[in-house]
């Protein structure tokens, strides 16, 4: 993809290239640059383009960078003032793209099963206004002095001083270890975390508590990242089916939580009616019954999801 290209419409992320025989410290470099690249491309597509899917793209950059570092815990932590800054800008960016997902996603199901009295269209045409808002306002925010700044800062200290600190710590704790052997463990202890969680999501209706799921969400997410990194070193068949069981997972939570979130957005709505003088009651009322309806489906989708992906071997290497 040229530059220019890049400057203007959004960038996923690129294929990690790892290999076998490859040393630990070179690995770390080459995942935490693969990281900075993505968020770097969409920063620079929201100052110079204008595709919405941006936003998207440089908020999964950072908890992409997040899974990254997570791999590699106890060999560099993040300075404490940086770290504000980068939860302030994925704060900022995680707004947007709820917003954006639920007047162009969720509102849009709900209502394909709606009738004409409820009135959904003039709901969604108020949340696509909001959205739109939102929208212009992370534009803003990015284009801004202090983002420039914290991707200045951020950059120097990835290509610097993160980068040396990896380096040192694990040519010192792991002089001996095979990058395969890390990739290996590193797998083990995330999916006995996965597993743990998992026995949290069902215990005692712990599934209705958002803050299990999301939790447990944030888990599989991270590990699905962390596949992705290492998916090189292991068999690839084996790799694509965990990868397939986190996604689908993942999907499931995602739904779950998006429920969750446009609950509350339309309790802003709702909030914000006796101002702008509108009348969506009824639109909102339809949602929420659609909405606690999707959450009993999906909670039930999640347990029997659950259930085959506990029998999931791990990926063997290759």
């Amino acid at each position: 993809m040229s530059s220019t290209r890049q400057q203007t419409i959004a960038v996923k992320a690129h294929k990690v290239k790892l290999r076998r025989h490859m040393k630990l410290e070179p690995a770390a470099r080459a995942i935490l640059e693969n990281c900075l690249e993505q968020i770097r491309d969409n920063h620079a597509a929201i100052k110079t383009g204008t595709d919405p899917d941006c936003v998207r793209q440089m908020h999964v950059g950072l908890r992409r960078l997040d899974s990254a570092l997570k791999i590699f815990d106890h060999s560099v932590s993040v300075p404490e003032k940086l770290q504000a800054e980068l939860d302030y800008l994925s704060k900022k960016l995680g707004v947007a793209r709820d917003w954006q997902v639920f007047s162009c996603s969720t509102l849009v199901a709900i209502e394909a099963t709606a009738p004409k009295e409820a009135q959904l269209s003039r709901l969604q045409q108020a949340a696509l206004l909001i959205a739109a808002k939102k929208q212009k306002r992370i534009y803003t925010v990015l284009k801004n002095s202090r983002s420039e700044r914290l991707m200045s800062v951020l950059f120097t200290w990835l290509e610097k001083s993160a980068l040396i600190e990896i380096d040192k710590s694990l040519k010192n704790k792991h002089s001996n270890t095979k990058l395969v052997s890390f990739a290996q463990k590193v797998l083990f202890h995330q999916h006995k975390n996965l597993l743990k969680r998992g026995k949290n999501l069902f215990k005692a209706e712990a599934g209705a508590d958002p803050r299990t799921n999301h939790q447990c969400r944030i888990a599989i997410k991270n590990a699905r990242y962390t596949c992705k990194f290492l998916e090189n070193l292991f068999d690839q068949k084996d790799i694509n089916v965990y990868i397939n069981s986190l996604s689908t997972l993942q999907d499931i939570l995602g739904n779950i939580n998006d429920g969750v979130v446009a609950g509350r957005l339309l309790q802003d709505i709702d909030q914000g009616i006796a101002e702008r003088q509108d009348n969506h009651t009824a639109a909102i009322n339809f949602s929420l019954a659609y909405l606690l309806s999707q959450d009993q489906l999906q909670k039930q989708k999640l347990r029997s999801t659950w259930k085959k992906f506990k029998d999931i071997h791990l990926p063997e290497p290759k």
